[in-house]
């Protein structure tokens, strides 16, 4: 059976996904790798003691309900030894530019089957590690954990959560979730978490959906 947690992310964050040197962006929404690492690190699952958990809740199903977009801002931080655009490292200090969003508002739907959402509401209602959102200046808002739902029907869960806490009715937001077809998709990301650091990619759709 299956059946859906709902995270609310709101404030700053920061959701990298290929920056690796000097300058590090952040796309528009959540990241797979970033969801799956504030899981992993709410139920004290970590790659390197091969804990079963840790493959499982890479393999959750994901999507994300643009409430606000907010705004893309950037700030910088000096930093020694990093690596520059031809991949040697700078022997100077070196000025890092880091994006971030202000503002920005998601519903992020989870779902899996019941016994792994179980396990994770768990770790997610008394976190054994703390929460961030990208960063760890960016500490997950209080009341980040919306429950636990019924089913895998994730569009109808988020947009019925955010009509009954104040969403704007006839309005269409943004859904991103992976396609469920090798032709249609918005964009490709390589966020899914493999072993050692690596990660694959996803194929996107980013689509409108009515508030009604």
């Amino acid at each position: 059976m299956k059946k859906t947690i709902v995270l609310n992310f709101k404030g700053l964050q920061s959701w990298g996904e290929s920056s690796k040197k000097i300058t590090r962006d952040t796309i528009e929404f959540p990241t797979l790798s970033g969801v799956v690492g504030i899981l992993q690190s709410a139920c004290g699952v970590y790659e390197e003691n091969n804990d079963p958990l840790w493959e499982k809740i890479t393999n959750i199903q994901m999507s994300i309900l643009i409430v606000n977009p907010g705004l893309k801002q950037v700030d910088y931080q000096t930093a020694a030894n990093a690596v520059k655009m031809d991949c040697s490292a700078s022997k100077d200090t070196v000025v890092s530019y880091r994006y971030f969003l202000t503002d920005a508002h998601f519903l992020i739907a989870i779902t899996a089957n019941q016994n792994l959402i179980e396990i994770i509401a768990a770790g997610l209602k008394c976190p054994k590690n703390m929460l961030y959102m990208g960063r760890k200046a960016f500490p997950l808002n209080f009341d980040f954990f919306m429950g636990v739902h019924d089913g895998g029907n994730a569009e109808k869960i988020l947009l019925n959560l955010l009509k009954n806490n104040g969403g704007k009715t006839n309005h269409t937001y943004y859904l991103v979730e992976e396609s469920i077809t090798n032709e249609v998709h918005s964009m490709i990301l390589w966020d899914k978490p493999l072993r050692n650091k690596k990660f694959a990619p996803r194929k996107i759709i980013k689509r409108g959906v009515l508030c009604s």
